[in-house]
């Protein structure tokens, strides 16, 4: 019985793991890896993404993420982003990430179209919130440089806020400098700069569920998606009742194994 619970628990685990998962890489170029704790992964094409991954790319490397709900973003060279919250539910939604360094592009899906104000970027010079939109950030220089091209953008730190709406930019000095409004595209955010990289897909406004990296790919059935690590860890959970059960069957007290003769 020492080993069936032992298995159990390794098992349960494991279930516990997966229900983390929260995107999958649609595309990748040059060098790119997720960091978790002391844990480096190499990723490729159709690598699971997880909470609380560090993803870095190197100085060549280029990914594009799309996220259960449908948020999907490209990372340029030489960057490093976290997604350090994520829920997707019939009642609670949240997306929580931040960018420490170089730019990304991003496309919301259902958690900021169901509940926009848990939908929050972070950066060392300030936090990024959305509306239903497609917008493009980069920490450059020491200089945060923000622009959306779709949708409303929120800047904002201790100094200061600034509402960006679709074609307008900023930039924002310091984590305590009041964000700027910028007249025209900066060249830190011009979009040569957000080349999707070969084989992905290139961004739109409200991307819900584009690709069929996901199962069931459409908008309506979206919601779904809340529900799969739960439903896979109940599978889980049933293979373990059922392996500790057949277990205990073939096992004596001592674990001593039972032979029936007829």
């Amino acid at each position: 019985m020492k080993k069936a619970f032992q298995l159990t628990f390794l098992l349960l685990a494991i279930a516990g793991y997966s229900a983390d998962k929260i995107g999958k890489m649609i595309a990748v170029e040059g060098g790119v890896k997720a960091i978790q704790g002391e844990e480096e992964r190499p990723l490729t094409k159709h690598s699971d993404v997880y909470v609380g991954d560090l993803l870095v790319t190197d100085a060549t490397g280029k990914g594009e993420v799309e996220f259960n709900d449908g948020t999907m973003i490209l990372l340029i060279p030489d960057s490093q982003y976290s997604v350090e919250a994520y829920t997707e539910s019939h009642t609670q939604n949240r997306y929580l990430a931040k960018l420490y360094q170089g730019g990304v592009r991003l496309s919301t899906g259902m958690i900021a179209k169901k509940n926009p104000e848990n939908f929050e970027l972070n950066t060392p010079n300030a936090t990024i919130g959305v509306r239903g939109t497609l917008f493009e950030t980069r920490m450059m220089d020491g200089n945060l440089y923000v622009g959306s091209s779709s949708g409303n953008v929120s800047v904002n730190n201790p100094g200061g806020g600034v509402t960006l709406e679709s074609n307008q930019y900023a930039s924002v000095s310091s984590s305590n400098a009041t964000p700027q409004p910028v007249a025209e595209r900066p060249s830190a955010l011009d979009l040569s700069n957000f080349a999707v990289p070969a084989g992905g897909i290139a961004l739109t406004a409200g991307t819900i569920i584009g690709t069929a990296t996901m199962a069931s790919t459409q908008a309506a059935t979206a919601n779904s998606f809340a529900w799969g690590p739960a439903a896979v860890g109940l599978s889980m959970v049933a293979t373990v009742v059922a392996t500790v059960v057949t277990l205990a069957s073939q096992s004596g007290p001592a674990g001593t194994s039972h032979t029936h003769t007829h």
